[in-house]
Formats: C-alpha cells, structure tokens, sequence
C-alpha cells in the first residue's frame, strides 16, 4: 500500500467512502473538487489516498485542512469499513501530519474533535495527542462542544526538520 495525493479519477468512491463513514455529511463529487481547489488565505485542503499504486481501489484517505500555524481546521479520517480497526488510521495520520517521513515541518498540530465522538478522542489520544480545552464552536446551524487536541512532535523529529528545513 501506499500513500499518494488524490487523483480526478478517485472522487467517486472517495464520495462513497464518505459517505460510509459520514452518513450525516452528504459531500458529491463536485464537493471534493472544491474541496481541494480553495485556499484560504494561509489555509490549505490537502487529501491523501491510501492505495495501491497499479490499482484503482482505495482503502482510505485522509482528508484535512491546515493553516500556517499547523492547526488543523478539518480532519476527515476515511478508512474503508471492511478494513477498519488494522491500523489504517494510524497510517494515514503518520503519512500525512505526523510521522517522521512527514512532509510538513511543523512541531505541534491543533485537531478538534467534537465532544461526543468518543471514537475520535481515542484515536487522537491513541497517537499521542493531549487534550488541550474545550470550546463551542456552531457547526451545522447548532451550537455544539469541541474537545481541541495538541500533538507535539518528539524532539528528535524536531531535530531532524530543523537540520532539513
């Protein structure tokens, strides 16, 4: 398996794959188009696949938005339900934000997950974030509470970016 950016080819089942993950989240496949067109300001929408590189099947895919400051605005974790729970997230996560073949050289990252996704709390937790505070932010027209995680990178990844950069 491997990592790779998005192609046009994958919106599709990218959209089916949401789908299965996010019911209540209805995106079309013009919806990842402009997903990964916009920039905002010093934002940037960045969705990775986790695939075969001769074969068109997608396991899972990471879809994200970050800002200059590595805060991450949106986090989608996409892995295909027949093979959750192996580890593809934890993959994904490593390959795109915070593993040490990484390409962004950031040393902490911001994640919010929403208060009553305690699936999502584990897996942050599971790769080394810390629960940082609580805030209420409006999502959707209501009014919702968000749980804000911090990932700080080991020193000697930081190390290794400084001696890079």
């Amino acid at each position: 398996l491997e990592v790779r950016w998005h192609r046009r080819g994958d919106f599709p089942q990218l959209c089916k794959l949401f789908h299965q993950c996010f019911p209540d989240e209805k995106w079309t496949v013009q919806d990842f188009m402009d997903f990964v067109r916009k920039r905002h300001g010093t934002c940037a929408n960045m969705l990775k696949i986790l695939g075969r590189d001769k074969s068109d099947q997608i396991y899972g895919a990471v879809l994200y938005t970050i800002n200059g400051t590595c805060q991450v605005r949106r986090l989608a974790i996409l892995p295909d339900p027949i093979y959750r729970r192996h580890g593809l997230g934890t993959f994904l996560m490593n390959a795109a934000l915070i593993g040490k073949r990484c390409p962004l050289r950031c040393e902490t990252f911001t994640a919010r997950v929403r208060e009553v996704n305690f699936i999502g709390q584990a897996f942050l937790k599971s790769l080394g974030f810390v629960f940082d505070q609580q805030e209420s932010r409006t999502c959707y027209d209501e009014d919702l509470e968000w749980y804000v995680f911090r990932f700080h990178k080991p020193a000697h990844k930081r190390l290794f970016l400084a001696l890079a950069g």
